[in-house]
């Protein structure tokens, strides 16, 4: 096939090559596991699931909201990042968002800085994929030795 009529069947990939069945706004349950080791890919015992929205855009810019309890009340911004597709049921993303100011309240987790996901999604039907990938915390505009860091799994269900 020609890459206009992969494109027209939308099977292209990269950031600009749109329509992509993941376009779209999707509710999704985010659970923290274990990156590596004997356990990994387990939940983290005592780490609830958190919702969110996660909205792919054409063109490959995407935004993200969730209603992580862990975060004070106006503690962390929306995320904005990018997508790719990366096969056919394929891709991948990221997202940054703001944590506003230091936490006030015990156990005084998160610090001034952002919050950094990286993942990879499969699709598995048109209203429904997995993703899993790193979560990492930086203080100020620090890029090393980011904290709490951890790994995720979502499972999303497309809005309608």
């Amino acid at each position: 096939a020609t890459a206009g009529v992969a494109g027209d069947e939308g099977l292209a990939y990269g950031r600009s090559q749109a329509p992509a069945p993941l376009e779209g706004t999707w509710a999704v349950t985010i659970q923290p596991i274990f990156c590596g080791g004997p356990g990994a890919g387990l939940d983290v015992p005592g780490a609830d699931p958190v919702q969110g929205y996660l909205t792919f855009a054409r063109g490959g810019t995407m935004t993200e909201t969730n209603a992580n309890p862990a975060f004070e009340p106006g503690q962390r911004g929306p995320g904005h990042g990018y997508w790719e597709r990366t096969g056919r049921t394929s891709y991948q993303f990221a997202f940054e968002a703001f944590i506003l100011f230091d936490s006030q309240l015990p156990p005084y987790r998160y610090k001034k800085g952002y919050q950094r996901l990286d993942q990879t999604l499969e699709m598995h039907s048109m209203d429904e994929f997995t993703s899993s990938g790193s979560v990492k915390f930086f203080a100020g505009t620090s890029t090393d030795n980011p904290f709490p860091s951890g790994c995720a799994r979502s499972t999303g269900t497309r809005l309608y």
